[in-house]
């Protein structure tokens, strides 16, 4: 990413309006989820980004010069396969990840990867009719085995399904992480798309969080694209004959960073399967006044407020997506459990969380 970009982006970030803000983390993601195949943007998409995120156009402008650009440098011979994958499938990103929509359906799925590559890839949105391998750096050239291609649609609708079945009643936090890490590494795994899984499935997690009201730190996928595709290769590896067995807890780190900024350092070398790095993964069970003791969706209320101490139910049930009824039943549950208190009154009064989530 260039640094004026990089720079401008940032001094948006610290005082901008909260839409540009919102554009800033999207046009991030969009454009780090891209070093997963080491694409790299033109200076006219940037410049297209930069307008979007100050709000000179909006998003469906910002669409059409790049598809209008992209189509001048085709017919002059300009551009090759990968330079028209680096400037559109951002755009795209952007407006699929500004999009609240969502239903757990192989429809859905292939609909985000068809809505991220059209006019990229002519298999855009079909399951793939051949057998993949890829030699895989964390592995030492080894490859992740794929699902056979003839049993992609009842292996995505199975796992689909199940998951839409799945009950998270009763589910503390550091469960209900795990299963999200079991769930996205297998779907993962089944590699339904000739290219472009991993995008696919990032901006597929991303909405079926969004759809559980959990709020997210999609800077996440910007700075570590390369650890999330390195986690998914590690949480469905296994080589018995080399006593490498799959292990999810590099995915779960991810995950807590990106639902609990719990701010694990993500180095790529850790997932190297040469690499000491312990992968053991006991589920943590705190005491009653241990965040880990808290529902997925009480975390996410705790580090909101953890974020802002001053939001007001009323603006807190916005930023969750739940009626305030709801928020005010786990604000009376998490200060019964000791995790939360008001100082200073109703009116002028901010909440403090008496438990940190990043520890």
């Amino acid at each position: 990413m260039e640094e004026r970009f990089r720079s401008t982006l940032e001094a948006v970030s610290l005082h901008g309006t909260p839409e540009q803000k919102e554009r800033v983390l999207y046009w991030k993601t969009a454009i780090g989820l891209q070093d997963v195949d080491a694409l790299e943007p033109s200076p006219f998409l940037l410049r297209i980004a930069l307008d979007h995120t100050r709000g000179s156009i909006d998003l469906a402008e910002a669409e059409r010069q790049v598809e209008r650009d992209v189509r001048e440098r085709t017919k002059d011979g300009g551009i090759g396969n990968r330079s028209l994958e680096a400037d559109l499938v951002p755009v795209h990103l952007v407006r699929l990840l500004c999009e609240d929509s969502f239903d757990l359906s192989p429809s859905a799925w292939r609909a985000i990867h068809q809505e991220l590559f059209r006019g990229v890839f002519r298999h855009a949105g079909s399951y793939r009719t051949c057998n993949l391998t890829k030699r895989e750096w964390a592995l030492k050239g080894q490859t992740v085995a794929y699902t056979p291609w003839p049993h992609i649609p009842e292996t995505v609708t199975y796992d689909l399904q199940r998951e839409a079945g799945f009950s998270w009643q009763g589910l503390t936090a550091a469960e209900a992480i795990r299963h999200i890490a079991d769930f996205i590494a297998g779907i993962w795994q089944i590699h339904p798309f000739r290219e472009g899984n991993t995008r696919g499935t990032a901006v597929f997690l991303i909405r079926y969080l969004r759809s559980l009201g959990c709020p997210l730190r999609i800077d996440v996928f910007a700075d570590h694209s390369w650890y999330f595709r390195n986690a998914l290769v590690r949480a469905s590896f296994e080589d018995r004959a080399g006593g490498i067995r799959p292990t999810p807890a590099f995915l779960i780190r991810f995950l807590e960073n990106l639902l609990l900024d719990r701010g694990h350092a993500l180095r790529n070398r850790d997932l190297h399967v040469d690499s000491r790095e312990n992968t053991d993964v006991p589920l943590r069970t705190g005491g009653p006044r241990s965040p880990e003791s808290c529902t997925l969706e009480e975390c996410c209320l705790l580090r909101e407020l953890e974020r802002n101490p001053s939001l007001s139910q009323k603006r807190l049930a916005a930023a969750l997506g739940k009626p305030e009824r709801t928020i005010r039943e786990r604000i009376a549950g998490l200060q019964k459990k000791g995790l939360l208190t008001r100082e200073n009154g109703r009116r002028t009064g901010r909440w403090m969380v008496l438990s940190s989530l990043r520890t």
